[in-house]
C-alpha cells in the first residue's frame, strides 16, 4: 500500500548556511521535524558525471544527499549556489544565462531548472521538490556584440537596471589553471 503525503500548510522550515564550505544556502521544508546530521552538501569544481549539458560550465557543482526520513519529509527545497565575478570572467560566461542544472540519474543527462539569478547577490536559486547532484551553466559571453547591443533589444521592465559593462581584465583573471603532464 503506498502512502500519500499531503503537504502541510506550515511545513517546517530548515536553514543550512553552508556558505563558509561549499557556497550554499539552503531552505528544507519538510512535513515534521529533522535533524541535520544526515545531510550531506559537498562542492565540486569539475563536472564528474559523464554527460555534458549544451551550455558552458561555470565549475560549480553541488552534491545533496540525505537519508529516506528527510526524501520521504520533504515538501521542497530552495538551493542559493553562490559565485564570485572572478568565477563569471574566468568562464567567459554572460552572468544573466545562469541557470541551475540537475543530474537526472535515470537518463543520466543534465536538466535544466527553472532558476533566477541574482547579479547583486552574486548566486543562482531554485526552488524544487528533491535532491540530486546540481551544477551551475551558461551561455558563453560574445566577446564583439557587447558594443552593438545597445539599440534597445527591449526587456521592457523600464526601471533603470543598469548592465555590467566588461571590467578591464586584471592579472588575477588572467591566472587560468595550468597543468603540465
Amino acid at each position: 500500500e503506498s502512502c500519500v503525503y499531503d503537504k502541510p500548510q506550515n511545513p517546517t522550515e530548515l536553514l543550512i548556511d553552508a556558505r563558509n564550505k561549499s557556497n550554499v544556502l539552503i531552505n528544507m521544508r519538510t512535513i515534521s521535524n529533522i535533524s541535520t546530521d544526515s545531510i550531506s552538501i559537498t562542492e565540486y569544481r569539475t563536472n564528474s558525471k559523464n554527460s555534458t549539458p549544451s551550455l558552458k560550465e561555470l565549475g560549480k557543482y553541488i552534491d545533496i544527499t540525505a537519508d529516506d526520513a528527510i526524501k520521504q519529509n520533504l515538501t521542497t527545497i530552495t538551493i542559493r549556489i553562490y559565485y564570485t565575478d572572478a568565477d563569471i570572467a574566468n568562464a567567459n560566461l554572460d552572468e544573466e544565462t545562469l541557470k541551475i542544472h540537475y543530474f537526472n540519474d535515470t537518463n543520466n543527462q543534465w536538466q535544466i531548472l527553472n532558476s533566477t539569478v541574482n547579479a547583486t547577490g552574486n548566486y543562482v536559486e531554485v526552488t524544487i521538490e528533491h535532491l540530486s547532484t546540481f551544477g551551475i551553466f551558461g551561455e558563453e559571453k560574445e566577446s564583439a556584440s557587447e558594443s552593438s547591443s545597445s539599440s534597445g533589444g527591449g526587456g521592457g521592465d523600464g526601471g533603470g537596471k543598469a548592465r555590467i559593462i566588461k571590467k578591464p581584465e586584471t592579472a588575477e583573471q588572467k591566472q587560468v589553471e595550468t597543468k603540465t603532464e
